[in-house]
């Protein structure tokens, strides 16, 4: 399902928005992702609605709603998808995932305690989220049978990048993004971190 911004309301897609909710699995995670441009940022907005056909009755699955242009959707009220949001949030087995970048924008509405029952801030990588990435992308191949020198020299090279890469700069998005251009070698991923660094700054005037 695909949620936008729209200027009209429309009670027909409602009941047909209503309806396709609860098509949804029984067990299912549903994902509306960027909220905060979405067109839910106060009740006077609406949100453009397109949902592909098809019976989501199967096992535990996961919904997905991004942010697309369509010219000829109808639209829905912010107040109207709240409605079917609740209708979600009382059945067992679902679970509602919302994304942002502005929360701070968003209707209290939208995310009052009952509808948003956890928050979870992703912030800026840290230190030991770039020595994770690091062994996570390299464990594969250090972990040889009887050969524990690989494993310390894993360690080794996690510390390393850490102390490469600046804190409080980039998201482990990037970072993982950086190393699975270099998965093949531990090796590159350390002698190359540095310039990837200096050019991701550069791309920002920092």
């Amino acid at each position: 399902m695909v949620c936008e911004p729209g200027p009209s309301v429309s009670n027909e897609l409602y009941e047909e928005l209503t309806t396709l909710f609860n098509r949804l699995s029984r067990q299912c995670v549903l994902v509306t992702e960027d909220v905060d441009v979405a067109g839910l940022k106060n009740r006077g907005s609406s949100i453009r609605t397109s949902v592909p056909s098809g019976n989501s009755q199967e096992s535990p699955s996961t919904e997905s709603v991004g942010l697309r242009q369509h010219q000829d959707e109808g639209h829905i009220s912010l107040s109207g998808l709240l409605n079917v949001i609740d209708e979600i949030a009382s059945n067992e087995g679902r679970i509602l995932m919302l994304t942002t970048n502005s929360i701070k924008d968003l209707d209290p509405a939208l995310i009052r305690p009952g509808r948003v029952d956890l928050s979870i801030e992703s912030r800026l990588a840290t230190k030991e989220n770039f020595r994770h990435l690091l062994k996570l992308m390299f464990e594969a191949t250090a972990r040889m049978p009887g050969d524990q020198r690989r494993e310390v020299r894993l360690e080794d090279a996690a510390d390393q990048f850490a102390n490469v890469v600046p804190l409080d700069t980039f998201s482990a998005a990037e970072i993982q993004g950086y190393l699975l251009t270099k998965k093949r070698s531990v090796d590159d991923a350390l002698t190359n971190a540095e310039e990837w660094v200096q050019s991701m700054l550069a791309k920002r005037g920092l």
